[in-house]
């Protein structure tokens, strides 16, 4: 009993693993420049939240790698979100800016919209989320 215990979990956990979980959003953030820090990831459902990340939906902090990360956001109910990401190098949870307000760490949005001159509105990094499903996005740092 327990040799077949045993097989029915593996093989359920290999077929999870091989399918991907519904109801997640996989996310995989590019052109990271060191390994220094942290990646903040917040997810944004309010236009008026975004990108500000003291009212992120919800938030994620990785390890910052050179190259690129990876990381599922589990669990988020059918609606329109949005990304924000950077890379905190020095740890201080901030967004560091420049004395004209630029940005002097990298960062992103879902659909990687054009913001060299300030963030995108939520309308251009958003996308619809059907719980039922998974998707993958790609965000690049700039």
């Amino acid at each position: 009993m327990k040799t077949v215990v045993l097989l029915s979990t593996f093989f359920l956990s290999f077929y999870l693993n091989v399918t991907g979980e519904k109801n997640t959003v996989e996310v995989t953030i590019t052109s990271i420049a060191s390994d220094e820090g942290n990646i903040i990831i917040g997810v944004y459902n309010k236009e008026d939240a975004f990108p500000k990340y003291e009212e992120v939906y919800r938030g994620k902090v990785i390890p910052a790698q050179k190259g690129k990360v990876h990381c599922s956001i589990p669990n988020l109910p059918n609606d329109k979100y949005a990304i924000a990401v950077w890379h905190d190098k020095n740890n201080n949870v901030e967004l560091d800016k420049n004395w004209v307000g630029t940005p002097k760490e990298e960062y992103g949005f879902s659909n990687n919209p054009d913001s060299r001159f300030g963030p995108p509105t939520f309308d251009e990094a958003s996308f619809d989320f059907d719980q039922n499903n998974s998707i993958a996005l790609t965000i690049k740092l700039q």
